[in-house]
């Protein structure tokens, strides 16, 4: 449709804000803003600015050159990382499902994909 991304990210992120503003104050009630510290004021800004802002824009972008199919290829990877994660941080022992399940995740990715596999055909022919 060839619109910026960084406008379709802002559209986005602005109505879920104004979409969540009666909830919040329905649940949580009025908010005193001069409790929070300047730590916790820095953090909600880099969160806002970072894993928000900045998130947004780069999928937008990535949405635009790679296509859609391409970009929710990503999810799959999802499972993978948290297993891996879980493995090297928390200390979360990794067991042959886990190997399994990593192996049939790539798996799927590469037949999905096929690069892979035509240079494979090509090359064996």
């Amino acid at each position: 449709m060839s619109i910026n991304p960084i406008v379709v990210a802002a559209g986005q992120v602005t109505a879920s804000t104004v979409l969540m503003i009666p909830m919040t104050l329905m649940t949580e009630g009025a908010v005193d803003l001069a409790s929070p510290s300047l730590a916790t004021w820095l953090s909600i800004i880099a969160l806002a600015v970072l894993s928000t802002a900045v998130a947004y824009v780069i999928y937008f972008k990535l949405l635009a050159s790679a296509g859609a199919t391409n970009l929710l290829l990503v999810t799959l990877l999802v499972p993978v990382s948290a297993i891996l994660l879980g493995s090297v941080f928390l200390g979360e022992t990794l067991g042959l499902i886990h190997l399994i399940g990593i192996a049939l995740i790539a798996l799927g990715l590469s037949a999905i994909d096929g690069r892979l596999w035509r240079r494979r055909l090509a090359a064996g022919a």
